[in-house]
């Protein structure tokens, strides 16, 4: 997900404003599947190379001075993957670890 700012409020707290996905995380878009149906492989397909593509930028980060600053996820489940109305994969909580 697209981060668009940061920073703290008149109180000292710190705020992050993300994008919006208009979707479901991918359990709940698993779930809308009737029964016994599987969903289309070639659509699953492209979700997992959008979310392998995300972490592969993760872990490709770079400071300022181009140094190797790796951004590691550490809880990748379907609570965490977005499935956006145009469908979409987008990886979120990445935590303020």
């Amino acid at each position: 997900m697209q981060v668009h700012d940061f920073g703290t409020d008149a109180h000292g707290h710190y705020f992050l404003v993300l994008e919006w996905v208009d979707g479901l995380d991918l359990g709940r878009w698993l779930d809308g599947h009737p029964k016994g149906a599987l969903p289309d492989w070639t659509h699953v397909s492209h979700l997992a190379l959008q979310v392998l593509d995300a972490l592969d930028f993760a872990h490709r980060h770079t400071d300022d001075q181009g140094r190797s600053a790796p951004v590691i996820h550490r809880d990748i489940s379907p609570g965490n993957i977005l499935v956006g109305a145009h469908g979409h994969a987008k990886l979120a909580d990445f935590g303020l670890a």
